[in-house]
């Protein structure tokens, strides 16, 4: 059965079977197709079925639920849903026009339409919970007119994800991060306003949430294609996109092997999310994709938790729950969290999903207490589950626990060290070494990079993501200097910069961690960067750090380089904040009230300072170039870096 042939039969017999809440009859579950997929599916699937209510709905409590929803009024975050939807109904409902959708195509400009796009997702979840909280009526008919507005477009992607404009135009249906939490997103509006909204509009949601979601991913899983590429991604997409489609079934179909398929299908699939982890938990997407993707674990985990009456519990596989710890353990010094990849220079884990774990595996983190709250994703599931989860269930224990109160945190599969203060030491002064590889989910070309943190503020930075293009994800990725090694703290050899790929490593030559009882607790790390650079006459670059908590604490940087031909060499320092130069070589790095200095030598040869903006942008850092006057076939240039 072809694509177009299954939407037929979904979009049009499944109106006749359609009932407020749900399909009758089974449409995607066949079992014939089913044991194509191999042995044990079918039996998976029946078992998970016998878990579930004969009556989807899962999280959702309906606005008839009068004693959950007057409670909910009562508190500050129901208050502020009716304010703000007061508000809202004064506002004209934005409106996604063709112009806006096909920005992207034309410019590479993305973030104009997504702008409207988050606006009628914030809208429509906003009005929806004010209608359940607030029961007269009042926001009825502009959510109705939103909700048709929304089911109503051709494409329910984002531009970016629709390049080819092969669903905008019809010619293709694809299911993304945006599609999968609308479809998730109306349905539960459904389920929460049955009743209220009016038949036919009810009708048309459930009809489109399956022509452009449900249908394209049971066709997808049970011919194994590859429409949706992201079943078998290791990425956030993975588990994003499943929270979606799986929520969207749980909550709308009526059959109970339609909803297990779906279940058992994103279990089979979210396999491949963990291998997107190292062993130890490292997340190369950065922060800012642990809370977007692992967050949406999460959901799924709750979810199919609280479909199947506790008995599926997603988060308690031990193959996840090293990442759940990621957040704690890469936490340097008061609340300081590494820029790594493509998360913002301020980026803080999702205040909600890290009590959630801190709940889970007992860790007793007072900084992340578990209360009611209302999301800021965008998510009317994450509202519901937030404010009626009940986590008393038995406490987890991951092969790794957080550390963020240890004298360091060493990721060895990463190459990823964090070095911190020893506690009551009366300084703050940290640093973060990174080593890895330069094939990184949402990578940067910063193998040997580190990062300085003083107190409450980074001095020395890795200076985070850049606003999303088309130019962000494509061919000319690294043409953007923020995202180069040029915007990293990172030699350039012979003018040349990192190249990307998997075989530009950061090979680990030496470490040592001193244990600090009798000694000073010196953290040393060696590695090598050779293989980083295309330059044919390099035959050595070694970088070594030596951080010390002796005294004030400091860190030394060194890079160790040999050509057989003499050629220029550089290393910079990345700064949000100013400079100067105090003599030839001792600069004084400042920023939020807090000073570094850092002494430079290099071994006899003469160098030259200087500093430019990293791109010619508002805002941007400065990159402090540190080089040889004349071209080399042997040097060595150092920094030592300690706090004013």
């Amino acid at each position: 059965m072809n694509m177009f042939h299954l939407l037929h039969r979904i979009g049009l017999a499944a109106l006749l079977l359609t009932s407020a809440l749900g399909i009758s009859a089974p449409i995607y579950y066949d079992r014939q197709a089913v044991e194509k997929l191999g042995p044990g599916v079918n039996e998976r699937i029946t078992q998970i079925a016998a878990m579930l209510e004969e009556r989807p709905g899962g999280f959702a409590v309906g606005a008839q639920e009068r004693s959950f929803w007057d409670a909910v009024g009562q508190t500050d975050a129901g208050k502020s849903i009716l304010k703000k939807a007061d508000t809202l109904l004064a506002q004209a409902m934005p409106v996604l026009t063709d112009e806006l959708y096909l920005l992207y195509s034309e410019t590479g400009n993305r973030t104009e339409a997504q702008k409207v796009m988050f606006a009628r997702e914030d809208r429509l979840v906003c009005l929806c919970l004010a209608e359940c909280i607030e029961n007269k009526g009042r926001f009825v008919k502009p959510l109705e007119e939103l909700l048709d507005s929304l089911v109503s477009y051709r494409s329910w992607l984002y531009p970016a994800h629709d390049g080819n404009l092969a669903n905008f135009h019809g010619k293709a249906i694809k299911v993304d991060l945006k599609s999968a939490r609308d479809a998730h997103n109306y349905a539960l509006c459904l389920y929460l306003l049955e009743g209220k909204l009016s038949a036919a509009l009810a009708q048309k949601v459930q009809s489109r949430v399956q022509e452009l979601v449900l249908a394209p991913y049971a066709k997808d899983v049970l011919e194994e294609g590859r429409i949706n590429y992201w079943k078998t991604a290791t990425h956030n997409w993975n588990p994003v996109c499943h929270a979606g489609v799986v929520g969207a079934a749980l909550t709308m179909l009526a059959d109970k092997l339609d909803r297990a398929l779906f279940v058992e299908r994103a279990m089979h699939y979210i396999e491949n999310y963990y291998r997107g982890f190292t062993p130890d938990g490292y997340c190369s997407e950065g922060l800012g994709y642990w809370n977007y993707g692992y967050g949406q674990y999460i959901v799924l985990s709750e979810v199919i938790y609280s479909a199947t009456g506790g008995k599926i519990d997603l988060f308690a596989n031990p193959k996840g729950l090293a990442a759940a710890v990621y957040p704690f353990r890469i936490e340097v010094i008061d609340q300081q969290y590494p820029a790594l990849a493509d998360c913002d220079l301020n980026t803080r884990p999702q205040a909600g999903m890290m009590a959630y774990v801190n709940a889970r595996l007992g860790l007793g983190d007072l900084h992340w207490p578990l209360g009611k709250e209302l999301s800021g994703r965008n998510s009317l599931f994450e509202f519901l589950m937030f404010n009626q989860m009940d986590l008393a269930r038995p406490v987890l224990t991951p092969r790794l626990m957080p550390d963020q109160t240890q004298l360091r945190t060493w990721f060895a599969n990463a190459g990823v060290l964090i070095c911190r203060p020893a506690k009551d030491s009366g300084y703050s002064f940290a640093a973060v070494l990174k080593g890895g590889h330069n094939g990184e989910h949402h990578n940067h070309n910063d193998l040997g990079t580190f990062i300085v943190v003083l107190d409450d503020t980074q001095l020395i930075v890795d200076p985070g993501r850049v606003e999303y293009t088309k130019t962000t994800f494509g061919k000319d990725r690294y043409t953007i200097r923020k995202l180069a090694s040029y915007g990293h703290c990172v030699p350039l050899v012979a003018g040349k910069q990192q190249k990307e790929g998997p075989q530009s490593i950061a090979k680990i030559l030496r470490r040592q961690f001193t244990p600090g009882d009798d000694t000073p607790a010196d953290d040393t790390l060696v590695m090598d960067l050779k293989s980083a650079y295309p330059v044919e006459e390099l035959q050595k670059l070694e970088r070594a750090f030596v951080y010390s908590r002796s005294g004030g604490g400091c860190l030394i940087v060194t890079d160790d380089v040999e050509f057989s031909t003499p050629q220029s060499f550089e290393t910079a320092l990345i700064t949000y904040g100013t400079y100067t130069r105090t003599d030839t070589r001792t600069l004084e790095l400042s920023d939020n009230g807090k000073t570094a200095i850092v002494e430079i030598s290099s071994g006899g040869n003469g160098i030259e300072i200087s500093d430019q903006p990293i791109e010619q942008t508002k805002g941007s850092p400065r990159r402090i170039a540190i080089a040889f006057e004349k071209p080399v076939k042997k040097g060595q240039i150092s920094m030592k870096i300690w706090p004013k």
